[in-house]
């Protein structure tokens, strides 16, 4: 019985003294958040372009907004998605130059390759892929440290150029959050 009721006490003076020591953490003036800045990436299937289509990734910042002042909306609560879309060779290079897109919640942004961009002579089929890459990093209002967290919905899709008529559509089911964490003092990120 005693050794029951000693690790009854011990646990519970641990539990008081982490709960004292995360306080102090969260509420201490002293303790910034140390944001983390990071890019992620989303590469899509290959996929054949023929010498008469165009392919095109979209992407849409799909962020619910919730943050107000005063009963409006909080412009610097509304993240903004940061980043490129590139379409890459068989071989893996990029071809041209990535298309950089900064975009507001519920605006879209889109980057197309038409075939002859490709630079290929006789008009062969060829396979390429399109990568989306988010780049993100925290912004800071007074006494509150917003995680600005961009999340996109997107989608890669061949058509025909001179018709406009659709050939290949590919989306993501729902969004893809970009998340940005937070390190505070004396806490460490996880790695899953």
């Amino acid at each position: 019985m005693s050794n029951y009721g000693t690790f009854w006490r011990l646990a519970g003076a641990a539990c008081v003294l982490a709960g004292t020591a995360f306080a102090q953490v969260i509420s201490s003036p002293a303790a910034t958040p140390t944001p983390v800045n990071f890019t992620q990436s989303y590469v899509f299937l290959p996929v054949g372009l023929a010498a008469t289509e165009t392919a095109q990734i979209n992407v849409v910042n799909t962020t619910v907004i919730s943050a107000t002042t005063n009963g409006t909306l909080n412009p610097v609560a509304a993240p903004i998605c940061n980043g490129t879309i590139s379409f890459l060779s068989s071989g893996g290079g990029t071809i041209g130059k990535a298309a950089t897109f900064s975009i507001l919640p519920g605006q879209i942004f889109s980057a197309s390759l038409p075939y002859a961009s490709l630079g290929v002579s006789g008009g062969a089929r060829t396979v390429i892929r399109g990568q989306i890459s988010v780049s993100s990093a925290p912004f800071a209002t007074p006494n509150v440290i917003v995680s600005n967290s961009c999340s996109l919905a997107y989608s890669f899709e061949t058509f025909d150029t001179a018709t406009g008529v659709t050939h290949v559509f590919t989306n993501v089911t729902g969004s893809s959050a970009f998340a940005v964490p937070l390190l505070s003092v004396g806490l460490s990120p996880s790695v899953p």
